[in-house]
């Protein structure tokens, strides 16, 4: 290495170290350097790993933008001509930049032709009516760049032309809902295409206040209602007047931010709610407990929640909502400022990707106030650090926003050219799966379809693919679907003719009976239960070895349910089916039933013996095999709109075989119908001790073999 250094020249080592320092020191950031990690989430909820779809690009404080630094800053708005606004609240001011973030002008002071001539508060004549803002947290730009400032400690908003001259200021409005006492401290505020105004005011539980160009009340809007439980009802019951009304003030939740997008929808954060309320809302993705809502004119959440969770961020540990951001193309962006992690969703409600982190590095914060997208790029305010951090888009995030507005545009050779492109960036990413398999079906291609819903689990989807599929199949083989089921059914009515001779003819012989012959009995005993009972026990036309035939072909039953069921229906993947399961599903209650109900009739004066009990059962549990078998066969060709045909035959095959346990109890012990269903009520009791006492001898078991082991490993080391 000295060697190579000695052969430099002096003045291309010294370039070398200027272009490293100014490398390290510039706001542009090479992708190695990003600090975070961009990830997305599966269906089940576990992160997956994701190329950077926003990488850092510049980190600005006030020496930068040209003025003094901020201080506490509160809110970001970019207008239509990439004008950047802040609201430095601490400075009592609002920072406007361009789009290279340095300084066009600064409000702190301006002229309010109001307050010319009127004394000011040390007793002196304003003669040019200066005017001041104390404790600036909200602005806002309207298309025809107009700009409002929450002038939130005087209690006002105050209205700039694109000049950034003063033209009035709304103070407090007059309501008699609001009433003479209330505390008016404007926070943020967004203003419609109908010069509507959506006023968010701090500690407010009651909605957000919607005013009239004149700055005159409306109403309430986006009020949010309190979930109540049974027991807050009956915790009421005791309550006085008082009371009630200190809790009806506190439990609404309040919002924390407010944005509005070009079709004049207002967007809602909330983050007031409990962890464990945030929390499961993203898998319920019940409105009330929305973290971030979409409302319509009318005041009604019409945000889209179609993906597998509702936008709200982090799946495993709260996030805590505190802005949003929205693009022209339906794309939009949360901030989380507990984990300082940005999270962006399509219009469907689907994660496109999450980034950001906390820290003092470049390119992560230390508590995000604000954001808003710079055309196709990131700001975020860092209230802490007072700088705003510059995310620029990758190709790998343009990627991804060209192939959703080729879906919008159905434009579908865009489509799967771009969704291709992001698969070729990521194999992780579930949408771009979904994205293919959709265009593949608009095109006809139902067997790529098929495969990429697969891929990713997607059931709706491959449901609909599937049913398209079938519908081409039936068309194109309409013979040969209506020859298979009419062969089946001949051979299935040749096979219960045979059975039904073959019974006849055993039944008056009594002769030893062969394995066949008892297997075929079973088809008498679920068809005629008294006497198929009464014959097994008295004229012995049931065996043990055919009752564990019969038990041996039902285990096998279920694992062929397990394999074989078709994917719509499947619950478990067959990657993680587990053959034991089945086997255990069958034989543990099979066990306990016996027992439990050999025990009580033997107390209760029952006729049939353990081995009555064993073979009645077994053979009872036939048509369990008979409708599963089918059933699972007919998954494989049914979507999920007639899972209703399934969950018939599978309840049939249950219902049908308990029946057939009742009646079989009631023949082999020579039961009456009270006493027969009164034993069996208390066998299953007794199931459920037996597996009770089982579960604590094993935990029982562990706990002792772990104390010897400690022994054990003691006496070991000891010596």
């Amino acid at each position: 290495m000295l060697r190579i250094i000695r052969k430099l020249k002096i003045h291309k080592i010294i370039f070398a170290a200027l272009a490293i320092s100014v490398l390290l020191s510039s706001n542009v950031y090479a992708s190695s350097m990003v600090p975070y990690t961009t990830f997305t989430y599966d269906k089940d909820g576990w992160a997956l790993g994701s190329p950077n779809a926003f990488e850092p690009a510049g980190e600005y404080d006030g020496r930068y933008m040209g003025v003094v630094g901020l201080s506490n800053a509160s809110d970001l708005f970019v207008d239509k001509r990439n004008r950047i606004y802040i609201a430095d609240t601490d400075n009592n001011r609002v920072v406007i930049l361009d789009e290279k973030f340095k300084k066009i002008d600064d409000i702190s002071r301006f002229i309010n032709p109001n307050l010319v001539g009127m004394e000011n508060t040390d007793g002196t004549i304003n003669e040019f009516g200066f005017d001041e803002f104390l404790g600036v947290t909200g602005v806002f730009v309207t298309d025809d760049n107009r700009l409002f400032v929450a002038d939130t400690q005087k209690s006002r908003i105050v209205e700039f032309d694109e000049d950034y001259n003063y033209v009035r200021e709304l103070s407090q409005p007059q309501s008699d809902i609001l009433g003479l006492e209330y505390s008016y401290k404007p926070k943020r505020l967004v203003i419609d295409s109908a010069n509507r105004m959506y006023v968010m005011n701090d500690n407010e539980n009651r909605g957000i206040l919607e005013l009239n160009e004149s700055g005159e009340f409306i109403g309430f809007f986006g009020a949010q209602t309190a979930p109540r439980t049974v027991f807050d009802w009956i915790r009421t019951l005791f309550m006085t007047d008082a009371q009630k009304e200190r809790i009806a003030k506190i439990i609404p939740r309040v919002y924390s931010n407010i944005s509005i997008d070009k079709e004049d929808f207002v967007w809602l954060t909330s983050n007031s709610g409990d962890v464990y309320t945030r929390l499961a809302y993203l898998n319920s993705k019940a409105k009330e407990d929305a973290t971030v809502k979409r409302m319509n004119p009318n005041g009604n959440d019409i945000l889209l929640r179609n993906g597998n969770f509702a936008p709200g961020g982090d799946l495993w540990e709260a996030s805590s909502i505190v802005d949003v951001t929205v693009k022209e193309n339906g794309i939009y962006t949360i901030l989380d400022d507990t984990f300082n992690r940005l999270f962006t969703y399509n219009a469907n409600g689907d994660l496109l990707y999450a980034f950001g982190g906390s820290g003092a590095q470049d390119g992560v914060f230390k508590l995000a106030s604000a954001i808003a997208y710079l055309g196709d790029d990131l700001l975020v305010l860092d209230k802490e650090d007072d700088t705003i951090l510059h995310y620029k888009r990758t190709d790998y995030g343009a990627l991804i926003e060209r192939a959703i507005m080729a879906d919008k545009n159905r434009d579908f050779e865009e489509s799967i050219a771009s969704w291709s492109e992001v698969l070729a960036n990521n194999k992780n990413y579930d949408l771009a799966y979904q994205g293919m398999a959709k265009n593949y079906l608009r095109n006809g291609n139902y067997e790529e379809a098929l495969e990429n819903f697969k891929i990713i689990d997607d059931k709706k989807g491959y449901s609909m693919a599937f049913r398209y599929a079938r519908s081409q199949y039936v068309k194109d083989n309409f013979l040969l679907v209506i020859l298979i089921p009419t062969i089946f059914i001949a051979l299935w009515l040749i096979f219960m003719k045979w059975v039904k001779k073959e019974n006849k003819k055993l039944y008056p012989l009594g002769s030893k009976h062969t394995l066949k012959d008892e297997l075929l009995y079973a088809m008498r005993v679920i068809y005629h239960p008294f006497d198929g009972f009464w014959e097994l026990k008295r004229e012995k036309r049931g065996s043990v070895r055919a009752a564990t035939i019969i038990v041996v072909l039902l285990i096998l039953t279920f694992i062929y349910k397990s394999m074989g069921t078709g994917f719509l229906f499947q619950t478990v993947n067959i990657e993680y089916m587990n053959v034991m399961n089945d086997i255990f599903n069958v034989l543990v209650p099979l066990v306990l039933w016996c027992v439990a109900s050999w025990g009580l009739t033997t107390l209760m004066n029952g006729e049939g013996s353990m081995k009555d009990i064993y073979i009645m059962t077994c053979y009872a549990l036939t048509p369990m095999i008979l409708l599963n078998i089918p059933v699972v066969i007919a998954s494989n060709f049914l979507v999920l709109e007639e899972v209703q045909f399934m969950s018939f035959f599978v309840s049939l095959a249950y219902v049908w075989a308990m029946g057939l346990i009742f009646f079989g109890s009631m023949v082999i012990h020579d039961y009456h119908f009270g006493k027969n269903l009164r034993t069996m009520v208390l066998s299953v009791v007794g199931m459920g001790v037996m597996l009770f006492l089982a579960l604590l001898f094993l935990t029982l078991s562990q706990r002792i073999w772990e104390f010897l082991a400690g022994i054990y490993d003691e006496i070991i080391l000891r010596l």
